[in-house]
């Protein structure tokens, strides 16, 4: 992953949080730890199977 990518990575929490504090209604779901390289098609879509659990 390039500097830029976990940068953002690491700043998604902050505003998910962020969010939730000001009320939004607002949910952080770590894929990374759910899905493996198998789970995606292409590399960036889910396989059918992915998707279905």
């Amino acid at each position: 992953m390039t500097p830029a990518v976990c940068w953002t990575i690491a700043a998604i929490p902050g505003i998910v949080q962020s969010r939730a504090a000001a009320g939004k209604r607002v949910h952080l779901v770590d894929m990374y730890r759910a899905l493996t390289l198998s789970d995606l098609a292409d590399g960036v879509h889910r396989t059918p199977r992915a998707t279905a659990r």
